[in-house]
């Protein structure tokens, strides 16, 4: 057998509409990536039993499932689906994502109409409540089961939710105990494609555990994805996609055509680093080596800055002693065409670090962004500009 190699590995996906469940005939999207760590983990369960042979008795594995990372160097239109994941959202709104929050409307009376694929409600509003256009939404309460199903809000009004992947729906009246609520736990199935060898290893129920951007002067912007799997599947001889779209090919974007920004301001930075993490948590029950359910965290975004020891280093550390707010931009690219632009709207800055050396000095600085106070942003928000 042929020894693997990184040029003969694939890395593919593909979006599930339910959790740990893969589309029929599905077409693969291919990665662009330079690290892969994706892979099964297993719990062991120790024997204690004593021996009087002074051996260790045998144990045996537990719950398994997939647990990785993957990274490269980021390019227009790579990330979007993970970006958008690691932040509660199924797709882009307008070329804008921002950190979901789950929208309930609980105990309503609703009515069913299959062909137009709406879900109508009699009193109150999808809006009030938090409900927009692209959301992923879980039903409950009908009779027919049929109707108790996961869709996407294509069109929205107070009282009318226009839904895809709405197949199977049947007409059902109004009547009361119908419940609502969003899916903000997008799920990926992952594959990886050993050829050389004709080896293929599945993961179903993929989450977005957090991802890393990070630039430094005079390189291309890189990235990394966490990801936690509801299951690792068994090897196989066949793909278990049907087709595989190519990787987009999209120039690197770079750090000397992108820049910062703090309070709307340029600042000039030698390095930078954004990282948002979910800290999922992974629940397990009896009966099964798979994880039962995945349930990410609120998203704890984190970073750190380096620059040269001048006045924009000075500033940073007034807001620090000050405890100021700080609103922080990372342009991803020209900023034209192509580009992304993160913002972080309410940062506290929490040390400032000086330390004399040879040469020019520099200044690094770790910040958090938080809530903020008011308005529609949120702790992180990234725009994406085609």
């Amino acid at each position: 057998m042929a020894v693997e190699n990184a040029n003969s590995t694939q890395l593919a996906y593909i979006q599930e509409g339910q959790f740990g469940v893969t589309p029929s005939t599905p077409t693969g999207q291919l990665i662009r990536w330079t690290d892969l760590s994706l892979g099964p983990d297993r719990d062991y369960i120790d024997n204690p039993e004593y021996r009087t042979d002074g051996q260790t008795a045998a144990g045996r594995g537990g719950a398994i499932r997939g647990k990785g990372s993957f990274g490269g160097k980021v390019s227009y239109g790579t990330l979007d689906d993970f970006l958008a994941a690691a932040l509660g959202n199924f797709g882009w709104s307008s070329n804008v994502i921002k950190i979901k929050g789950t929208s309930v409307m609980s105990a309503a009376s609703v009515a069913v109409a299959a062909s137009g694929k709406t879900f109508t409600r009699l009193a109150g509003s999808f809006l009030t409540d938090g409900f927009a256009v692209g959301d992923y939404v879980t039903w409950s309460g009908f009779t027919n089961s049929a109707n108790n199903i996961t869709v996407q809000i294509t069109t929205l009004t107070a009282t009318v939710m226009t839904c895809s992947n709405a197949a199977g729906l049947v007409d059902e009246g109004t009547a009361t105990g119908r419940s609502c609520v969003t899916n903000t736990r997008p799920s990926f199935t992952f594959e990886k494609g050993h050829r050389n060898n004709g080896l293929y290893f599945g993961y179903t129920g993929c989450v977005v555990d957090g991802f890393e951007l990070k630039g430094a002067v005079d390189s291309a912007v890189e990235y990394g994805i966490d990801l936690l799997a509801k299951a690792a599947l068994d090897e196989a001889r066949a793909s278990l996609f049907s087709a595989l779209t190519a990787v987009n090919t999209n120039p690197l974007l770079t750090t000397w055509e992108g820049g910062a920004k703090k309070g709307g301001n340029s600042i000039s930075l030698t390095s930078w680093s954004m990282k948002v993490a979910r800290n999922s948590d992974s629940g397990k029950v009896c009966g099964s080596s798979a994880l039962y359910d995945i349930s990410p965290r609120a998203a704890k975004v984190t970073g750190s800055l380096e620059l040269y020891f001048d006045q924009n280093a000075y500033g940073l550390y007034t807001d620090m002693r000050a405890d100021n707010d700080a609103a922080l931009q990372f342009i991803l690219g020209s900023g034209t065409a192509k580009s992304y632009q993160v913002d972080l709207t309410k940062c506290k800055l929490k040390n400032w670090k000086g330390d004399p050396r040879e040469g020019m000095g520099l200044v690094s600085v770790d910040y958090e962004s938080y809530a903020p106070d008011s308005g529609t942003n949120t702790a992180c928000m990234i725009t994406r500009i085609p």
